[in-house]
Parts: C-alpha cells; structure tokens; sequence
C-alpha cells in the first residue's frame, strides 16, 4: 500500500497500547484474477477472530503494515523519504470486518483523500439462505460438513467444522454452526481453505493505517461506494493533485533526486496498475 509513504508527515505520535490475544486462522486462498486466467493465483489470508468481531484480509497487508510502522518511525527521526513499497504478494487490498453477535459485515478499502489516507467502505446484513447437507469429508485436519449457497452471482461450496465453535469463516461468510474451512464457487473462481491456526497478538491499533486515520472510516451506501472506488481505481492520486501547489509540486522528495510531481505520478500509475490485476471479483453482482 504505498500509498501510506506518500506524504513526509513527520510529526505523527507514536501510540503504544498493549497487545491482546486473538485467534487467528491462516486460509490459502486460490483463484482466477482474470475473467479468462488459464491457472490460478495464490495468495494467504486470515481471519483474526477477537471477542466482539473478526478481521479478514491478506496477510500481507499486516506485514507490509507493520514494516511501514517501523520505515516511518525512522523517517520521523531522520526527516528524509524513504522508499518502502509494500511487499508484491499483496493481491487483495480489502478488509471484511464481522460485528458479532448480528454479523454485520463491513467491507473498506483504504485509499488517499487528497493529501490523507481515507479508511472507506460500506456496511450490509447479509443472510445466506445455507443448504446444509448429510455430506461429510475430511479437509485437512479438520472434520467438515457440507453446505451449499447462492451469493452474489456465484454457487458456493462450503465445508464447516462444527468442533471449531465459530460461525464464521472466509470473506463475508458466516451463519454455519461451526468455522468454514473450505469454500469454493462450483466455476472454481475462488477457492479458501484453511491451513492452520494459532494465537497471536493484536497489534491493530497500533496500526499505521489507524494513526493516520485516528481510526476513523467513512462509511457510504453500498452503490455509492462502488462506483466511487470504480472511479478511484482510474486515477488514484486525483484527488492529492489537486491539493499540491505548483510549488510544492515543483519540490524535490527529500532524500532523492526526484521531484515531488514525478513522484507522484510514478506512484499513481503503480498504484492504478495494481488494480488492474484482477478483474475478476468475488462478488458478481
């Protein structure tokens, strides 16, 4: 995400809180980036589950994030730019925040609003009509029951574990009486399986991303929201030019040769190419 390097705000607060436990599950994730991919990408995700929510997003994302912290805590005391890009095995930019007990799901994406980083995204309800099935197979270590759904244009196959005691799983789904650990549309676009799990801390609020933000999210209607990250994905860095005065654009990044202007379109376009690398979402409709 480099976004989160773009800008030379040096005079951020550390916040030091103290880590809690949470469980997380660690899924592979194959699928097809393109409409029409002849093999599929793999990418690991995870499910942090806490006590009133979950988290699920790349598992890049926390370690580019956490590199980030620490690049940042050395621009703060140096007062120059480092380069720092996020690792390039980050394929998908978006979190999926469960609230328990009524599973409202909210998906965000972070981007740039003009010169800051915007936390932005959408709400919904969403009660999957789950088929569950007599059918039961071995995945992994786990044993799993079957299940089957119809959500966003896609027919999915889900296999959840009713020894693992959360009603939840991969992406936006939930509501089977135990942890999906596998899930797959029957075009095989999109496949999540559970590879294993384990304790760790929750160093969330620490994020970098949080600091910016002060933790905020803008939250829109669901249509509203499309169509404006649509419109984002063309040009990412928009918005920041029009907030850069021909002087500062003029300025040269400090700790390089490059002007502030160049820059800035050199990480826009990077930025924009990244999106175009899967045009095939999850969700259809």
């Amino acid at each position: 995400m480099k976004y989160l390097l773009i800008l030379p705000l040096f005079f951020l607060t550390t916040i030091k809180i103290k880590a809690q436990e949470i469980n997380r599950f660690f899924y592979e994730v194959q699928y097809k980036p393109k409409k029409d991919s002849t093999r599929n990408e793999t990418a690991m995700m995870v499910l942090d589950i806490k006590k009133d929510q979950s988290i699920f997003k790349d598992y890049q994302l926390i370690v580019s994030d956490s590199i980030s912290n620490e690049v940042f805590k050395k621009m703060q005391k140096t007062g120059i730019y480092e380069n720092q890009s996020a690792p390039p095995n980050v394929r998908f930019t978006y979190s999926v925040t469960k609230k328990y007990l009524d599973m409202e799901v909210q998906y965000t994406e972070d981007i740039m609003n003009g010169l800051t980083p915007l936390t932005f995204g959408y709400q919904e309800k969403i009660n999957f009509d789950w088929k569950v099935k007599k059918e039961k197979q071995k995945i992994g270590e786990y044993n799993a029951q079957k299940a089957i759904v119809n959500f966003a244009g896609r027919k999915w196959v889900a296999w959840f574990c009713p020894d693992l005691p959360f009603n939840d799983g991969p992406y936006k789904f939930n509501g089977l009486p135990g942890l999906i650990v596998k899930i797959e549309d029957d075009q095989h676009n999109y496949s999540f399986t559970l590879k294993g799990n384990k304790k760790a801390k929750d160093n969330s609020e620490d994020s970098l991303v949080k600091k910016f933000t002060n933790g905020n999210v803008k939250i829109v209607e669901k249509v509203k929201f499309i169509k404006t990250f649509e419109n984002y994905k063309q040009d990412p860095l928009a918005a920041m030019r029009n907030e850069l005065t021909p002087q500062l654009l003029s300025m040269t990044m400090p700790g390089t040769d490059m002007k502030v202007k160049d820059f800035i379109e050199k990480q826009g376009k990077e930025i924009k190419e990244s999106y175009k690398l899967n045009n095939n979402p999850i969700e259809k409709e």
